[in-house]
């Protein structure tokens, strides 16, 4: 259990599973225990937030004095003065999941390391790149949620025809998911950005691009201002974490370690003999992704993350 974005945004991890049943239960017991120390406050059951009166009010995350923490503190300060702190406490689900390795034996038989390191490499990417062309769907078909509170538009802005019911509450008749509409959980400054899925190597060479190409608009925040750091730095992504994506590949970095040089060095290992897979220590978490119903039916190892 940590905070995301903000000192109200309340982060749930549960351990990896091996069923969907099991990490329910997991999740349910963070739920209860955290309902039990709340004393007189409330979780907010929605993905998009509830009144918020002015950005101001929302509180960044403290991490502590120590460097790593204050370097997330101040990553957060960057995405509030670069987004707004508005679309930064939207919350949602995450899954990290991997494939069973019984899969790839039934799928590719008997091979070497690398050929199977290969072949497990491209097989990923292929899902990624099918997710992108079919995880739309999912909303589309499945998705219940077109109203928000009126405050949000108040400090977003939209010219949508939104239409009003009950103490404020604004929605669209057929929408089917603000949250992952453009008023949503949504970063215009990365559609520039060409990060393909057509390989490891392809998406870092994409990735470190992203993380080292200056930005004009970011740059006229200003990095320290008047004495006052107001972020990380002024390239398109602050750090790795800043890429916005509905599904990509993940790698667990150890404490104050980068994700680009974890995922550098695990490349270079896997291209050994380190399998891309989840192990039943959890050291390998692959894929991330926000929509329930595709994880359930495609993955065999399930692990959740819970913004609320």
């Amino acid at each position: 259990m940590t905070t995301d974005f903000a000192e109200s945004l309340l982060e749930f991890i549960t351990p990896v599973s091996h069923s969907v049943d099991e990490l329910l239960a997991q999740l349910e017991d963070i739920h209860r225990f955290t309902f039990h120390h709340l004393d007189d406050e409330m979780l907010w059951p929605l993905s998009m937030p509830c009144y918020v009166g002015d950005e101001d009010d929302i509180v960044l995350a403290q991490y502590g004095s120590s460097n790593i923490g204050r370097m997330k503190t101040l990553y957060r300060e960057g995405l509030k003065r670069r987004y707004g702190s508005v679309m930064q406490v939207i919350s949602g689900v995450h899954f990290n999941f991997s494939l069973p390795d019984s899969l790839w034996d039934a799928l590719f038989g008997e091979q070497s390391e690398d050929d199977r390191q290969a072949s497990v490499s491209a097989a990923y990417f292929g899902v990624i790149r099918n997710y992108y062309r079919y995880g739309w769907m999912i909303p589309y078909l499945f998705g219940a949620s077109p109203a928000l509170c009126g405050s949000f538009l108040n400090q977003a802005g939209s010219k949508l025809p939104f239409e009003t019911v009950g103490q404020g509450t604004k929605y669209l008749p057929y929408a089917t998911s603000l949250r992952l509409s453009d008023l949503g959980y949504t970063n215009s400054a990365q559609s520039v950005l060409r990060i393909g899925f057509n390989s490891i190597d392809q998406y870092l060479e994409g990735l470190r691009a992203a993380i080292r190409t200056p930005s004009e608009e970011f740059a006229e925040i200003g990095v320290k201002v008047d004495g006052e750091y107001r972020q990380l730095n002024t390239n398109v992504l602050q750090i790795e974490n800043e890429l916005y994506a509905p599904i990509r590949p993940k790698r667990v970095a150890k404490s104050g370690e980068k994700p680009l040089k974890r995922f550098l060095v695990a490349a270079w290992n896997t291209l050994k003999s380190a399998p891309w897979t989840l192990t039943r220590s959890a050291r390998w978490v692959l894929m991330k992704t926000r929509f329930v119903s595709l994880i359930c039916s495609l993955s065999g190892v399930h692990c959740l993350r819970h913004r609320i």
